[in-house]
């Protein structure tokens, strides 16, 4: 019976004109055009500039064309009000853009150039400071000297040759060391470097200065010490910040107590519930996104859902009507936004839900799809550069897939399973009780496969992968988290009035928050849990989406054109894979990468067999490397395991990213020369590093020459010899490991940090030693560099990888030979094919 009038109902839609892109524009969404003209000038003005004016004359030529339109009669009268309607905020899109971006003439960006000044600012901080933990990287206490406290400040005044004139803008403040008694709403007067955003320096790294400028803040500002950040008004007490502060210190405290333990469980309920991922373990945090699992740790639609639901029940049993229910549901959740971070899935839950009450008050009946595209306009009006953020569009994205492709799918998935069951299912107790079971998860898989067909392309998109078993796993997480919502949000309603009930809730939560991680990390190691493709050009994407949304929006019931759709459709989804695919094997290339990390060392090997190796991974200035640069650089080049890391030299630059790196990828061997076995096993960077190792059941073990022999690339382990590596008066730099690579004829040395000694004895064991392109030694360090040393090797190019300090007065060539330097040409690639061509290009260059 239900599967007849699921055939009505649909019959019903294709009698009335609700099928197809007109149904939802007339019927389920009519500001779905207007949403997408704003989106569509948002990203036209991004793209191409035009002067200011050009924008609001295209915006009155749109609303004249349209009254035009409404007082003569035409054929079609959907298309030109639509046309007309898409081109009206079309222009509205590009207009607010450029408002956005228009900077007042005191705005702190005007006074800052391409250099960094030093400037005495006073304003008022915007956010909480946050604290950064060194744990979260296993060498951070040991290599890491860089800022400890960041916040947002809203500047008021500058001083000046003539005293403190007014200034204007947001700047993002980094305090190198800890910050004590500055809280929301003080005013401060800070000593400080101002500069600008820098782009980043590696493929796939996280660009900073983009991420900034959307939220309006361009500037950003260093105070060296803690003592540079003065305050001089204290908040008070009433006022907003201290406030919602104040809440989110009762809330935390009535959630998670002493008897809840601080990790995993802590860091769990403080994300699912709070959105505070501050004391989330990065372990965990990676677990969760190989499985496609990190929407839970991230607040959502679910949360806000769960919460809605959690207040409506309530509501019920205490005898409440459905307009009082939603008063009560809009007030508990607009004081629930005051609590977590705004981000954008909350916002859009949140407006999704307040309507959905407001709905219920005015009895009218809500459609969904209708209110996601107000609250898309609405967010974009506001910061209109959110529509490039990955999590703004992940939010909508998913959201947009459950309310598009939700009942389609669920109805094919019920003509193929619960229709063809027999009708005495129907008649037993037992029978009706499976059905229903049935039937929740197949809604279960439903949602997860929409929000999947919804997201997928957004992450392969910005991030590189897919996670094909997401909505299995989703289906298999969600009754925990659930769970977890449902008793945590209790807690925090009957914690301060009810303390036993709140130590027995503290107790369950704590163990499902457990369970909750242990059933993630096991399903981490589920097979093809995550697919990694590299970058993926925009258009495939964009093909992708289009060949999914083509059957909804102009649905057909021709067998040919479904044939058709449904061929077109496996196809785009093939071309990811066909596109990482074609760039593995297209080129028999020897590429090698000098990653820019700062004061340290990383350099990627891409053999002609596809198999990759990386030579050093550390660094002494940038934070967390192999997170925060080598394993975004790996993903955007879709490498799925590296063949072995080799270890140069014992020095915490040149290995302290390497943990973070085995823990992000398959690495099947860590190798080094003997001298770094024998340190592994003292009390040294190498021997920390053994002990990480050991927690992903690996070891350092001795380059073994044989597994070279046979490779298309000629390796040659130059230096140190055995006599060198057993000499305990020779310096760990002088003890390197340099490596000649040869392939078609061309050579690439590295050099490692190799110092004055020992560069003459590698030119005394090889005097006849040449290479096309040299890694400078000792980071180029014009002190510890022979003076012959770059002339004997008559190089046509040379790589230096330091730091931006250490740019400057780094070993420079004559101009007869190409230099690079990773500080300001960023990654620099080399690659020689099979005929033996060699090129250069660094990543700034491109």
């Amino acid at each position: 019976m239900d599967s007849i009038r699921r055939q009505l109902r649909q019959l019903d839609r294709q009698l009335t004109g609700q099928e197809g892109l007109p149904g939802l524009i007339l019927y389920d969404a009519p500001l779905l055009v207007p949403a997408a003209g704003l989106i569509a000038g948002i990203a036209a003005r991004h793209c191409i500039i035009l002067p200011f004016l050009s924008w609001p004359a295209i915006t009155l030529l749109s609303i004249l064309g349209w009254i035009i339109y409404l007082r003569r009669p035409h054929g079609n009268r959907l298309f030109f009000p639509v046309f007309f309607v898409l081109l009206a905020f079309f222009s509205l899109g590009a207009v607010r853009l450029s408002l956005f971006q228009q900077p007042t003439s005191n705005d702190v960006r005007n006074f800052v150039g391409e250099d960094r000044i030093l400037a005495t600012l006073r304003g008022r901080v915007l956010t909480e400071v946050f604290e950064a933990d060194k744990n979260d990287w296993k060498f951070g206490r040991y290599s890491w000297s860089g800022g400890g406290a960041s916040f947002y400040l809203t500047i008021t005044h500058a001083e000046t040759e003539t005293g403190f004139q007014s200034l204007s803008g947001t700047v993002r403040v980094q305090v190198e060391g800890e910050l004590e008694g500055i809280e929301p709403g003080d005013t401060v007067q800070m000593y400080c470097w101002l500069s600008r955003f820098e782009p980043p320096l590696n493929p796939g790294q996280f660009d900073v200065a983009d991420y900034m400028h959307r939220r309006g803040v361009y500037v950003s500002a260093t105070v060296k010490n803690a003592a540079g950040v003065e305050r001089m008004e204290k908040a008070s007490p009433a006022s907003f910040p201290r406030l919602q502060k104040r809440l989110r210190e009762l809330t935390t405290t009535a959630l998670v107590d002493d008897s809840i333990a601080q990790d995993p469980a802590r860091g769990i309920l403080e994300a699912l519930i709070l959105g505070q991922r501050k004391n989330q373990s990065p372990e965990v945090f990676e677990a969760f996104r190989k499985t496609g699992l990190a929407h839970f740790i991230c607040l959502s639609g679910l949360h806000f859902g769960i919460l809605a639901l959690f207040i409506w029940w309530i509501s019920r049993i205490f005898g409440l009507s459905k307009r009082w229910r939603a008063v009560v549901c809009l007030g508990v959740t607009i004081l629930y936004m005051l609590i977590i971070p705004p981000r954008a899935a909350t916002l859009r839950a949140a407006i999704l839900v307040w309507f959905m009450c407001l709905a219920t008050l005015v009895f009218r009946h809500p459609r969904p799809l209708n209110t996601l595209c107000f609250a898309a306009i609405g967010m974009l009006l506001i910061r209109p550069m959110d529509v490039f953020a990955p999590d703004w569009q992940l939010s909508y994205g998913t959201v947009a897939g459950i309310l598009l492709f939700y009942n389609p799918i669920y109805n094919r998935i019920l003509t193929v399973t619960l229709d063809r069951l027999p009708d005495r299912w129907d008649l037993s107790l037992t029978g009706r009780l499976c059905l229903g079971g049935i039937a929740r998860v197949l809604e279960s898989t439903t949602v997860g496969l929409s929000a999947w067909l919804g997201g997928a392309g957004i992450l392969l998109y910005h991030f590189g992968t897919i996670n094909p078993w997401s909505a299995v796993f989703t289906v298999l997480a969600s009754p925990v988290v659930f769970f977890i919502l449902m008793f945590g949000f209790l807690k925090i309603l009957v914690g301060f009035w009810l303390p036993t009930l709140g130590a027995l809730l503290a107790v369950v939560t704590a163990g499902l928050a457990q369970l909750l991680v242990w059933s993630v990390t096991v399903l981490r190691n589920v097979p093809f849990s995550e697919i990694v493709l590299g970058h993926i050009p925009g258009l495939i994407i964009a093909m992708i989406y289009i060949c999914f949304l083509w059957p909804r929006l102009f649905p057909s019931r021709r067998l040919l054109y479904r044939r058709l759709v449904f061929a077109s459709i496996l196809g785009t989804v093939l071309l990811p894979f066909a596109w990482n695919w074609n760039k593995e094997v297209r080129f028999a290339n020897l590429e090698v990468t000098v990653l820019s990390v700062g004061h340290g060392q990383a350099i990627h090997i891409a053999l002609p067999d596809s198999r990759h190796l990386l030579f050093d991974a550390g660094s002494l200035t940038v934070q967390d490397p192999g997170r925060r640069v080598i394993l975004p650089y790996l993903r955007y080049r879709g490498i799925r395991d590296l063949e072995a890391i080799l270890i140069s030299h014992d020095d915490i630059d040149h290995l302290n990213a390497i943990p973070e790196v085995v823990a992000g990828i398959h690495v099947h061997a860590v190798l080094s020369n003997s001298a770094v076995c024998r340190q592994a096993q003292t009390l040294s960077s190498a021997g920390f590093l053994r002990q990480c190792l050991e927690q992903e059941h690996l070891e350092i073990r001795p380059i073994d020459h044989v597994l070279w022999k046979n490779d298309p690339v000629q390796w040659n382990f130059l230096w140190p010899t055995e006599r060198i590596m057993e000499d305990k008066a020779v310096s760990d730099n002088d003890k390197s490991q340099v490596v000649l690579l040869e392939y078609a004829g061309r050579r690439i040395l590295l050099c490692s940090d190799i110092e004055r000694a020992a560069q003459a004895g590698l030119l005394e064991l090889y005097p006849q030693l040449q290479s096309d392109i040299v890694i400078m030694p000792h980071h180029g360090s014009a002190t510890n560099l022979l003076d012959d040393f770059v002339p004997r090797l008559n190089p046509e190019a040379i790589i230096v990888s330091c730091s931006r300090q250490r740019s400057k007065t780094a070993f420079h060539p004559p101009a007869s030979v190409k230099s690079y330097y990773t500080p300001t040409d960023g990654a620099v690639s080399i690659q020689i094919t099979s005929d033996g061509n060699l090129s250069i290009h660094s990543f700034r260059g491109q």
